[in-house]
């Protein structure tokens, strides 16, 4: 990868990435929970470089959120306003991505 090219990636416009493996480098019965994970960069520019960050932007299901709200008797359309947070989303969005 041409190390000029810069990445229209960041941590405001994060790349989808795709986790292809992972597996635990811990020992059953360990108090650490310690984890190995690859992620594919193909298409990004992205080069992760030992040392570097990465984020983490976990999102639930569409189908596990549709049971939490029917347990819940939510439609989803409420609007609920986050902590340290000032805009207003739904609650299936919040329970989506939040």
């Amino acid at each position: 990868m041409d190390a000029e090219v810069e990445s229209q990636y960041d941590k405001n416009n994060p790349f989808l990435a795709k986790l292809t493996e992972y597996s635990p480098l811990y020992k059953e019965g360990s108090s650490k929970d310690t984890r190995h994970f690859v992620v594919d960069l193909t298409g990004s520019n992205l080069v992760y470089t030992c040392g570097d960050s990465l984020g983490v932007y976990p999102s639930n299901q569409s189908e596990d959120v549709d049971t939490i709200l029917k347990a819940l008797g939510a439609s989803g359309d409420e609007s609920i306003t986050l902590p340290r947070t000032d805009c207003p989303i739904s609650f299936r969005e919040a329970l989506i991505s939040k």
